[in-house]
């Protein structure tokens, strides 16, 4: 019995679904800039083609997570978030990571089924 064709795989298709979704966030980073924000617990954000988390605790009155998102201009990339202290990553590294990882998943899937069929 030979083994089931890479579109049949549920693996298959979850990357694709990742791999979509962080390429569109990627398109949408360069047209707005969308956050995430607790006062409690930092901020998520993204922005110019970058992903960057703070978990510096901000200072609010308001105790409720704030989710907004504002159309972006060129002057203002990396100004919002320049005055707190940010980890951030540049999502063609994150679609190459991912991209590598998946592949190898994919590869070693199917050496694995090869031996199951043989």
């Amino acid at each position: 019995m030979s083994p089931r064709p890479l579109y049949r795989w549920k693996s298959f298709w979850l990357g694709v679904l990742v791999l979509g979704s962080l390429g569109w966030a990627w398109s949408d980073s360069y047209r707005y800039t969308s956050a995430l924000v607790s006062p409690r617990q930092g901020a998520a954000w993204s922005e110019g083609g970058r992903l960057g988390v703070s978990w510096e605790s901000l200072n609010f009155d308001k105790l409720h997570l704030e989710v907004w998102r504002d159309p972006l201009f060129e002057d203002e990339i990396g100004v919002r978030f320049s005055e707190l202290p940010t980890r951030s990553l540049a999502y063609w590294f994150l679609l190459l990571l991912f991209s590598l990882s998946w592949s190898a998943w994919l590869f070693w899937h199917w050496k694995r089924e090869q031996k199951k069929s043989s």
